[in-house]
């Protein structure tokens, strides 16, 4: 801006000067210029101000808009990333459920078959197709439990049970395996433990039973020991507390030093060359340090080569009392086991007896059905046969069973849906009515599905594929209770 802005007042003042004598007339008129050139500068700031205040509330808004876009974008991945989990989770329950249903009807097959008279050849035969079975379901176990234990935070149990008696299950688990090879397996458990802890049983087992199984199979001569050792007891809460070591230790090949860094490592072996001896995963100690790491506990190794190997880690756990136990409503769960613990019942053993007992069986799978049935046959017990919830209803407002055996995912109606409506109707009808023991049968076992289970009224909750084993254990918690009563048609429950 080359001319000043128009001053009223400073022309006033320089007309006025004009009467003024000459020295002080030139004096007035330059501060007339002085002023009249402040009053240029200002305008000039003036306006670079408003300038630069309409830029910056024009980048201000800019800035706004792309937040708006980045907070948009932001939400469109978190939406999508919540999606893909979501269907990643749908995606392992459909490959369990629809790989686990054929395999329960492969391993039953084969363990019915096993249970009768069959010549040394051909049952040697089925033996080793059954353990090639369970070796498959293993693989599969690990898969899904490794894809699962890397979606989110573990869920820990917190019921009352007994770490010695976990352990001494595992180590049974094993025995036979270890007999073949003529290992001794032994457990050394510390006198000074208490009874009973809470925690829980199903993830101590697991990673008990990767440790061990891990020993078998590197171990040729010597023994295997599991060992529980309390170290130390925290006073300090209201609830005492023990911490415990668990220790599986073998007299195996043992680990090169440089190579126990990889060991809990995913899908890394010690040896990882396509000709090694030693099959698996490379899973199962990687999913034993993740357990182990979420239960405040850290999985360490030490082991020389040629010597053996130790596993071991530390926890805390508050002890518990057997009132407790007895008072926990944590729903059963016939946990799957892997190794020789799913071998069939041998050949002329007689399994327990529920003459009288009437059981209805839930399953749309035919060939599931027919295995149940082949299996429930040695057991004295008259089934009856639903294809899926909706018939369930049916049959059970028709006649009192003693226990249901339900599948959980069925056309029509489901087994969670078809229990939910029958714990209704039995609320209805009151006191009038026991309550029917209900079993899910279910080929999933995914985080939540035992939850799911009970959260829809059922009291047990039985994995496909089970073992005669598991049957054996799930009707013996129901059907000798049940057995007391007479078996009597009954008024439909509506």
């Amino acid at each position: 801006m080359d001319e000043s802005p128009p001053s009223p007042a400073l022309d006033r003042l320089e007309a006025l000067c004009a009467a003024l004598p000459e020295p002080a007339r030139a004096e007035t008129r330059d501060l007339i210029g002085t002023l009249r050139a402040a009053s240029r500068d200002a305008t000039l700031r003036h306006v670079a101000l408003a300038e630069s205040q309409a830029e910056a509330i024009v980048n201000a808004g800019m800035m706004v808009s792309e937040l708006e876009d980045t907070h948009q974008a932001l939400d469109r991945a978190r939406e999508a990333a919540e999606a893909a989990s979501v269907a990643k989770s749908q995606f392992l329950a459909n490959m369990s459920h629809e790989i686990r249903t054929p395999m329960n009807g492969v391993l039953g097959m084969l363990q019915l078959v096993l249970e009768g008279p069959l010549d040394t050849g051909p049952r040697e035969r089925l033996r080793t197709a059954e353990r090639s079975a369970r070796a498959l379901l293993a693989l599969l176990n690990d898969v899904l439990e490794f894809s699962r234990l890397e979606a989110g935070p573990i869920e820990f149990e917190r019921i009352p049970f007994s770490p010695t008696r976990v352990a001494r299950d595992v180590a049974e688990l094993f025995t036979p395996a270890c007999a073949a090879k003529n290992v001794r397996m032994r457990c050394d458990f510390d006198p000074r433990l208490a009874a009973l802890y809470c925690g829980d049983p199903h993830r101590l087992r697991q990673v008990l039973s990767n440790l061990v199984g891990n020993a078998v199979k590197f171990t040729h001569a010597g023994e295997i020991t599991v060992r529980i050792e309390r170290l130390r007891v925290d006073e300090h809460d209201d609830v005492p507390a023990d911490e415990l070591r668990l220790e599986v230790v073998d007299s195996g090949i043992g680990i090169p030093e440089e190579r126990l860094g990889r060991l809990f490592t995913s899908f890394s072996q010690v040896d990882a060359s396509t000709a090694r001896r030693y099959g698996g995963t490379g899973l199962g100690l990687a999913i034993s340090h993740h357990i182990a790491t979420q239960m405040g506990a850290r999985l360490d190794v030490h082991s020389t080569v040629g010597i053996g190997t130790t596993f071991s880690f530390t926890v805390l756990l508050p002890r518990a009392d057997r009132a407790a136990e007895t008072e926990s409503g944590a729903l059963r769960h016939a946990v799957p086991h892997d190794g020789e613990a799913g071998d069939p019942r041998p050949s002329g053993t007689r399994p327990p007896h529920y003459a009288g007992c009437r059981l209805l069986l839930v399953d749309d799978n035919e060939i599931n059905r027919e295995l149940a049935l082949g299996m429930l046959e040695s057991y004295g017990v008259d089934v009856d046969c639903a294809e899926d919830g909706q018939q369930a209803l049916e049959r059970l407002g028709q006649a009192r069973y003693d226990l249901v055996l339900m599948d959980c995912h069925m056309p029509r109606l489901d087994g969670y849906a078809a229990t939910t409506e029958w714990r209704e109707r039995e609320g209805r009808q009151g006191s009038a009515r026991t309550r029917t023991p209900i079993v899910a049968l279910t080929a999933a076992a995914l985080p939540g599905d035992r939850e799911k289970c009970e959260s829809a009224g059922m009291d047990d909750y039985l994995t496909k594929p089970f073992t005669r084993a598991m049957l054996d254990e799930t009707l013996g918690r129901w059907l000798p209770v049940a057995s007391a009563s007479p078996v009597v048609p009954e008024t439909s429950v509506s």
